[in-house]
């Protein structure tokens, strides 16, 4: 479910071709870090 939004930008962009705003590309960044954040932790915790 916490990728839903990345998958979201992608067809976006892929198949409409809208503009992204400083706000939007922010958001994304946020949430991919978050992401990639969590599966850092999980695997140094051994999880």
């Amino acid at each position: 479910m916490c990728c839903e939004p990345v998958w979201v930008l992608l067809f976006t962009l892929a198949f409409l071709g809208t503009p992204l705003s400083l706000s939007q590309i922010l958001g994304y960044a946020v949430i991919l870090f978050a992401m990639l954040s969590q599966v850092v932790l999980r695997s140094k915790s051994g999880g």
